[in-house]
C-alpha cells in the first residue's frame, strides 16, 4: 500500500504544480507586464510559482520512492492520470472548456490505467 501512497502523492503534487503555475501566470499576465523578461522575473519570484516548482521536486522524490517499491510496469501507467487530473482541474479552477473529443480521450486514459492496474 505504501507504493500507492507515493504514486498518489506524485500525481497530486504534479497536478498541483501545473495548476498553480497556470493560476499565477494568469494573475501576473493580468498585471500588464510589458515584456517577456519582466513576465519571467515576476513568475520566478512569485511564491505561488515557487511552491509549484517545489511541488515538482517533492513529486520527483515521491516517484523515486514509488519505483523503489514496485516495478515501472505497475507504477508508470498511473502517471497517465496527470493527463486527466490537470485538464479536469483547469475546467474546475479556470473555467476552461473541453471538447467532446478531449473528454473521450480523458475517459480512455482512465479506462487504460484501470485495465493496466487490474492486470498487474
Amino acid at each position: 500500500m505504501e507504493k500507492y501512497f507515493y504514486i498518489a502523492a506524485t500525481l497530486l503534487l504534479t497536478a498541483y504544480g501545473q495548476l498553480v503555475v497556470k493560476a499565477r501566470s494568469i494573475a501576473i499576465a493580468g498585471k500588464g507586464v510589458s515584456s517577456r523578461s519582466d513576465y519571467l522575473v515576476n513568475m520566478f519570484t512569485d511564491l505561488g510559482v515557487i511552491s509549484g516548482l517545489a511541488a515538482a521536486v517533492v513529486a520527483s522524490a515521491c516517484w523515486t520512492l514509488a519505483i523503489q517499491r514496485t516495478s515501472l510496469g505497475v507504477a508508470y501507467p498511473f502517471m497517465a492520470l496527470t493527463f486527466f487530473l490537470v485538464p479536469v482541474g483547469s475546467v474546475l479552477l479556470f473555467g476552461e472548456r473541453l471538447s467532446m473529443l478531449q473528454v473521450v480521450g480523458l475517459v480512455t486514459i482512465v479506462v487504460g490505467v484501470t485495465v493496466s492496474a487490474v492486470g498487474a
